[in-house]
């Protein structure tokens, strides 16, 4: 059986894709298919896994602006031609989608082909390309029970968001002996999704720099790759104890060591976050439609995180807010043992039986 997966090149949207991918690496029988996201780093990961990657056109479709939109249709037109290209050669008996448009052209194109198709969304509330698919697909999976009442309920199933095993089966030992860390500082790990944020990182910098006892810290940040040079230069001017990232692969190893987390709210960070239960200082990205700050408030409404507006941030209260965390263990506790109601059990082998419900006899 072949499985074609589609997704854009946001590791929000790619990576439960690639955690189903590892639950149907299992079955000798289903060979997996994924379309290339134009993501370098993301790209590179999936062929190392040994899944075909298969090559797809469609690139900054957006429907923002009259310009952007008259010329997103041509762009939308010739990725229609290239799904069909792609279907036939492939033949794929399932197609699955993971959000943004670039998976909108092949998912849709399935569904007209009646090829068995899927849709998966991470976000509390779904994407416009999830939302105009739903009319289309014979079946949608969502992330978080609130998600439901967005979709037909004779179709729509509560899976939970897939995560990687490289990021939930890491041991303490293990991320100690990948960073090479020998004692027991409390652990900051900061992260503004695969990109990094520069926001973040200024802010979280500033802060840091005003932190007493800052010898009793560690950091390990991702910074993307614009700010890294930058940011290595400052924590070694103040003399911080930092492990610095443009992009960290094995991120569960971070996880792994953390005491808390400073993050945006990407649909799959807040997964991340819930199945390792690790304490928040969470920071939505203000754009696309205020969807992160609606998946930030359900580990807030839980007492899991403490959620902060990015145009409201300062150097102040989020050192402020760090602050308190670090004096207080009691507080971290708390924010872990609220964890308790979030938690979703096999999210990966709930998504890989609703697909394999979809085969045909």
């Amino acid at each position: 059986m072949k499985i074609l997966f589609a997704g854009s090149g946001s590791g929000g949207h790619i990576f439960p894709a690639l955690a189903l991918a590892e639950e149907f690496s299992k079955e000798n029988n289903i060979d997996v298919f994924i379309l290339k996201t134009g993501n370098e780093d993301i790209d590179k990961q999936i062929s190392e896994k040994g899944y075909k990657v298969v090559d797809f056109g469609l690139r900054d479709v957006s429907f923002a602006a009259f310009g952007k939109a008259f010329l997103s249709v041509f762009k939308l037109i010739y990725a229609f031609f290239v799904s069909f290209s792609i279907i036939a050669r492939i033949k794929p008996d399932i197609v699955l989608g993971f959000g943004g448009y670039h998976c909108g052209p092949v998912v849709m194109l399935a569904h007209f082909l009646r090829i068995p198709t899927l849709i998966h969304e991470q976000n509390v509330v779904p994407g416009k390309a999830n939302s105009i698919l739903a009319k289309f697909v014979d079946k949608i999976a969502v992330s978080f029970p609130e998600s439901l009442k967005f979709f037909p309920s004779r179709k729509t199933f509560f899976t939970g968001c897939p995560l990687r095993k490289e990021i939930i089966d890491v041991s303490l030992d293990e991320a100690r002996k990948e960073f090479n860390i020998k004692d027991d500082k409390f652990t900051i790990f900061v992260v503004g999704g695969s990109q990094g944020s520069h926001s973040i990182n200024s802010k979280f910098l500033e802060s840091i720099s005003q932190i007493n006892n800052k010898e009793a810290l560690r950091i390990i940040h991702v910074t993307g790759y614009q700010d890294y040079d930058f940011m290595l230069k400052e924590y070694a001017r103040l003399k911080v104890d930092a492990l610095v990232f443009a992009f960290l692969k094995k991120i569960g190893y971070a996880y792994k060591i953390a005491d808390m987390a400073i993050t945006r709210a990407g649909a799959s960070t807040i997964s991340e976050l819930i199945a390792l239960r690790i304490p928040a200082l969470i920071i939505p990205y203000p754009f696309a439609g205020g969807h992160q700050l609606i998946n930030a408030e359900v580990l807030s409404r839980a007492g899991a995180a403490i959620v902060m507006e990015d145009s409201k941030v300062t150097a102040a209260n989020l050192k402020e807010n760090i602050s308190s965390l670090i004096s207080d263990r009691n507080i971290i506790k708390r924010m872990k043992s609220s964890f308790d109601g979030l938690q979703v059990k096999n999210a990966g082998e709930n998504l890989a039986r609703e697909v394999l419900s979809l085969r045909k006899c």
